[in-house]
């Protein structure tokens, strides 16, 4: 069965490919930028008490 096509013509895995093409585009210097302190040391906290959970 051939692959459903958009209005434009393109197919269901070509459109994917767009949308995440613009929208890694989009969020490529939002990536890049490092992970505030407070964040961080939330994160280390929920991490350590994942830890002693899983014991």
């Amino acid at each position: 069965m051939p692959e459903a096509k958009n209005k434009r013509g393109n197919s269901a895995s070509e459109l994917d490919r767009q949308i995440e093409e613009n929208l890694r585009r989009a969020y490529e210097d939002t990536l890049k930028e490092a992970i505030p302190d407070e964040m961080a040391q939330l994160l280390q906290k929920l991490k350590s008490q994942g830890e002693g959970a899983s014991k």
